[in-house]
């Protein structure tokens, strides 16, 4: 019996091959789609889930009040864990943890910038890494230990046991390495390839481990079961007033599992996930399976009364409605597993592209896919269902005699169909309108004045103490090389590096937390900043260790009119105010211009990391070369490390173009499944009225007299799809905005361009396949019976 349905079913498929075709591959490009969207999706919902107990797991976020608003950050002094820990009975373990980097040496071979974590031993108590080597407890409680993961280890020491082998920092420490610990997953925020005790900062000049210490870590808790978080985070306040009388701090516990994507405000990174851009990757998979999955059953409805009369000739010779029924949902689950067996080729094909796209590592295989099955047996369970449903149930109860009469009417599901194609261009006008915003938008972010120069800037790292003191004898050197136009240091460069530390305005009693940036004389004007007021630091930079400036926004912050002469102090020192420097975006276009220190300040504790070196346009291969081999004579231990200081934005903006240009593909996407569908119908409603086009066209109605009668329901949907879209694009455009600072306004441009194109589309589809009906010859469209 089954397969009899099966081979009855393959006969129908076969013999309506273009709307078999449309069906199948519709279905199966909107699943593709939307299964690699989940994956994207589950991937960054997914991100810190392993560890165990990770709902008890939190972060501390720090609430300080900075001239009357309230700061909130994660950036902790090093007394809190322990004192957390110590007052509270209801945190079960609490853990330091700072983000770093180390460039070590072994034997003949150097290792640079490997991603380092200065933790607690406590840090396997509260997080789930699984030691392959050694006790973590005891590898931390020597501060020259090392941790390294599995693939580090490999690739420094090869086939030797690492444990208990020494390397050299290139800062001048030996560490030992005492443990391996398993490469961290790529769900995590944890990244590590090597860890190190908090202790190695006890005897250093830049962490005070009293309350008065700088914020420099994150401190992590976890909770004991049944903890009631609120009531334990009324208790901060007065645990800071108990521990820092001189400052007015509070706190909050943020859930290690929001991290990830709702962090905005809180950490520096500007290439965190944005918690709106995943939901709408997953809004965008719910319309391009809405809209594959109204095609399919549109279609198959529409199709389905043409069956009338196979239906009332199979009941008059005998058979039974429940044979019927279950022929039609052997119809529909068999061309739903095709599309689904489509589905999951393409996914394999496309996949790779989106994940160079997204630098993600999706596959089909991750844990997460588990849930692709449950899903993919629901979808054909649902889908199938539904479209079976109608010819199932509404043709097999039909009355054989009334159907061979042709007794039959379908207006009612015409106006059903007509519904859902304006509900699948309705997402399609919204997707249009809002990938045209996303790409000026990135347009306008891109093109932005950025408030200094970067163009034919190179960046050249100071990655060693060698480079760093005698960074004058290198910017002497080369001034020699003909393709140099200026040479300055820094301590950090757009996008990097920027510091923040408490200041005391004058007129304040309270210190504020300002970014620092430590430039030498000659920054201003390799940069290509303006001094608005006062003046720049003159070459005399002993003279100006006591001197600040700062930007157009501190000055608006602190209200000062005149802001020459003013004083700022940092532990107890007072500086100077000599000048005000044009506001420069230091960071991403999605975070507003911050208040910004800028000192001249060196000496054995402060260090220039950069040279930052204006070439000419000409030759700049051969400059290039001429610096490297100046920095490799000044310290041949060290790799040349250099970039092009316009090359940033490729990094700073690589989500945001990553983004367009995956919203871009699944739009157009969604469109071509939109246009399958209006295809598919408007060919079908066009074959049902051929009898009526030879009618008219006997009677004499002209060529663009049929087009204009077959094409204009089409053009009535778009328009009512375009009007209900356009609200629906400001809420969204609106809701995108809150991600950043400085954005481009809504643009009715985009929804007249939109109408323009959903309109275009159309013509030509609808055009295409009238014209195929109207060229029929009207004795043949006649001659039936």
């Amino acid at each position: 019996m089954i397969k009899n349905y099966l081979k009855v079913a393959f006969r129908i498929l076969l013999r309506n091959k273009v709307f078999s075709f449309i069906n199948i591959v519709g279905l199966a490009v909107g699943l593709c789609s939307s299964i690699i969207i989940y994956l994207y999706v589950a991937h960054h919902l997914s991100f810190e889930k392993f560890h165990q107990d990770s709902n008890l797991i939190y972060r501390f976020i720090m609430l300080e009040e900075d001239n009357g608003n309230v700061l909130q950050h994660p950036y902790c002094r090093l007394p809190l864990s322990p004192a957390l820990k110590n007052d509270f009975p209801e945190i079960e373990e609490s853990v330091r943890v700072r983000w770093g980097s180390i460039d070590i040496a072994y034997q003949d071979k150097i290792f640079q910038d490997i991603e380092l974590r200065y933790v607690d031993s406590s840090f396997l108590n509260v997080f789930s890494f699984e030691m392959f080597q050694g006790d973590f407890l005891n590898a931390l409680k020597d501060p020259t230990s090392l941790v390294l993961t599995e693939s580090k280890a490999k690739a420094i020491f090869g086939s030797e046991n690492p444990m208990g082998k020494t390397v050299r920092s290139l800062s001048g420490d030996n560490f030992v390495v005492r443990g391996i610990i398993q490469d961290p997953p790529a769900n995590t925020k944890f990244q590590f390839e090597a860890i190190a005790s908090v202790d190695y900062f006890k005897d250093s000049y830049f962490y005070n481990f009293s309350w008065n210490g700088g914020p420099e870590f994150n401190t992590f808790v976890k909770l004991h079961k049944n903890t009631n978080v609120k009531d334990l985070t009324s208790k901060f306040k007065s645990f800071f007033e108990k521990h820092n009388k001189d400052e007015v701090q509070d706190g909050y516990l943020q859930p290690v599992r929001d991290m990830h994507l709702h962090s905005s405000g809180l950490d520096f990174s500007d290439g965190e996930k944005r918690y709106s851009e995943v939901i709408l990757f997953a809004v965008i998979a719910l319309f391009i399976l809405f809209i594959a999955i109204i095609n399919y059953i549109n279609l198959s409805t529409a199709r389905s009364m043409e069956r009338a009369k196979e239906v009332g000739i199979k009941k008059v010779v005998g058979a039974h409605r429940l044979i019927l029924i279950r022929q039609f949902f052997a119809e529909s689950y068999l061309l739903v597993l095709l599309s689904v067996f489509l589905a999951l080729i393409f996914v394999e094909i496309f996949l790779p592209y989106v994940n160079i796209v997204l630098k993600e590592n999706l596959s089909l295989y991750m844990r997460s896919s588990i849930n692709v099955v449950v899903i993919l047996i629901q979808f054909f369970i649902i889908v199938g269902g539904l479209s079976a449903i109608y010819p199932a149930i509404y043709l097999s109860s039909f009355n054989p005699i009334k159907v061979l009469k042709g007794g039959m009417s379908s207006k009612a599901k015409s106006k059903l169909r007509t519904v859902l194609v304006v509900f699948q261009f309705l997402i399609a006008s919204v997707l249009i309108s809002v990938t045209l915003y996303s790409v000026r938008q990135l347009t306008f972010i891109l093109s932005k004045d950025k408030g200094y120069s970067d163009e034919n800037v190179v960046v050249v790292r100071l990655n060693s103490l060698e480079l760093r003191n005698n960074y004058k004898d290198i910017k002497g050197e080369m001034e020699s090389i003909p393709g140099i136009v200026k040479t300055s240091a820094s301590s950090a460069y757009p996008g990097y590096g920027f510091t923040a530390n408490g200041y005391v305005p004058e007129g304040y009693t309270d210190y504020i937390l300002i970014k620092l940036l430590r430039i030498d004389e000659d920054y201003f004007e390799t940069m290509g900043m303006e001094i608005t007021k006062g003046r720049a630091f003159s070459e005399n930079l002993k003279a100006e260790q006591n001197k600040f400036i700062i930007n157009e926004t501190l000055v608006r912050q602190l209200g000062w009119k005149d802001p020459i002469g003013k004083t700022i102090s940092r532990n107890g020192k007072k500086y100077t105010v000599i000048g005000v420097v044009k506001d420069f975006h230091f960071s991403s276009l999605q975070q507003k211009i911050e208040p910004l220190i800028i000192s001249v300040e060196v000496g054995k504790y402060f260090e220039y990391f950069n040279l930052n070196i204006k070439i000419n346009e000409n030759n700049q291969t051969e400059t290039i070369n001429e610096i490297e081999k100046i920095m490799l004579r000044m310290d041949e231990s060290r790799i040349f490390e250099h970039f092009y200081l316009d090359s940033l934005k490729d990094n700073v903006y690589a989500q945001e173009r990553s983004f367009n240009r995956l919203f871009q593909l699944f739009s157009i996407l969604a469109i071509c499944i939109a246009c399958l569908g209006l295809y598919g119908l408007a060919a079908y409603t066009a074959e049902q009225r051929i009898k009526e086009i030879g009618i008219r066209k006997a009677l004499g109605a002209s060529v663009s007299n049929l087009l204009l009668i077959l094409s204009s329901q089409y053009f009535n949907v778009l328009i009512i799809s375009n009007a209900i879209a356009i609200p629906l694009v400001v809420y969204l455009i609106q809701s995108w905005q809150d991600n950043y600072a400085y954005f481009v306004s809504i643009s009715y441009l985009d929804f007249l361009i939109s109408f323009f194109i959903s309109m275009l589309i159309a013509a030509g589809i609808v055009g295409f396949i009238s014209k195929k009906v109207i060229k029929q010859n009207p004795v043949e469209a006649l001659k039936y019976e």
